[in-house]
């Protein structure tokens, strides 16, 4: 008999989990807050104990489609905030978390189950289970002085503005379309960035951006359109940094599905 002990989760352990994820993830205060106010389903939810105490937990969270051009779209959801407390580690039970993360992914019926590890021992991990690499990305880090001047300017957008223009740009390529809630969740995490559409001096839009500030470090979470150079100038202007990095589509391995997929995921919440 397992000396961890899975069970429904109640609206009663809702102060204790957000106990567990500040204890967990000191760093991300902002992600707490809009996370437990907008996404957490005690249905959705993994919840192991030891005894009387908290031992790991995890979540699932609608977050769109899983579009592939020429076959039907599948719901999915992201695993979110896994987490097993230290004395507790190394010794499978985050994989148990994942595992019955899964079993109530296909209990509601989700198409597709995502996720997003924290690095590349995790992804091996995994890997080991039901998951496989399925979305690339590439980063960089820019200084702008290597870049043209530029006379774009931004436009601040909703998260449902977003989604359409998002969609647009992603139109016949494989890809996960979130949904208005999740891009609000995501706008939450952008601390005094913001969601973006780049626009020329013309008035032609050239892309979006998600853009990331804070403590003065700038992250452009995802741009997605053309020309690239003159829409991080802009970014850059606009918030009056010269350095700053960039997320776009790329090979690099980003996240896992448990379904054969090979494309652009773009949002980690991180």
């Amino acid at each position: 008999m397992s000396e961890f002990l899975f069970r429904d989760v109640h609206f009663r352990d809702t102060p204790f989990l957000k106990r567990f994820w500040q204890s967990v993830f000191p760093h991300s205060e902002s992600a707490l807050g809009a996370f437990f106010e907008s996404y957490v389903d005690i249905h959705l939810t993994a919840l192991a104990q030891s005894q009387s105490k908290l031992a790991a937990m995890g979540y699932l969270f609608p977050v769109g489609d899983l579009i592939q051009p020429g076959k039907p779209d599948l719901q999915c959801a992201l695993m979110y905030g896994i987490a097993v407390e230290p004395e507790y580690r190394n010794r499978g039970l985050g994989t148990q978390v994942v595992e019955r993360l899964l079993q109530i992914a296909e209990k509601h019926r989700f198409g597709a189950v995502l996720v997003r590890p924290e690095n590349e021992a995790l992804f091996k991990l995994y890997e080991r289970g039901s998951m496989q690499t399925a979305f690339g990305y590439g980063e960089k880090s820019v200084d702008t002085a290597t870049l043209p001047a530029t006379s774009a300017t931004l436009v601040r957008l909703d998260a449902e503005q977003y989604r359409v223009r998002r969609n647009a740009l992603l139109k016949g390529t494989a890809h996960v379309a979130f949904d208005r809630r999740a891009l609000l969740f995501q706008s939450r995490l952008l601390g005094d960035g913001g969601l973006f559409a780049v626009v020329g001096a013309d008035g032609t839009e050239f892309g979006v951006a998600a853009v990331e500030l804070d403590d003065g470090a700038l992250a452009i979470k995802e741009y997605l359109g053309s020309d690239e150079d003159a829409a991080v100038q802009a970014i850059a202007q606009n918030f009056g940094v010269t350095s700053l990095t960039v997320r776009t589509r790329g090979e690099t391995p980003f996240g896992l599905a448990n379904v054969p997929f090979n494309g652009y995921m773009g949002f980690a919440f991180d």
